[in-house]
């Protein structure tokens, strides 16, 4: 056998221990959670069903 085929002496527990403390899951920050977005389209925001419902009265389902 070569001199680095024999492993260390190690604690397992600590070892194990000390991996989640380093690599474990973290906590989101409060700036990183997704939030939900809004829909900006102006043709929502602009949008009159009143309109729309006295050009289906004059041309039916055949609107230009």
């Amino acid at each position: 056998m070569g001199k680095g085929s024999k492993r260390r002496p190690t604690n397992e527990k600590q070892f194990r221990e000390n991996y989640n403390k380093i690599f474990g899951r973290k906590k989101t920050p409060k700036h990183g959670i997704t939030q939900v977005h809004k829909n900006k389209k102006k043709s929502d925001k602009y949008w009159d069903s009143d309109f729309e419902e006295q050009c289906r009265e004059l041309y039916g389902d055949n609107m230009p």
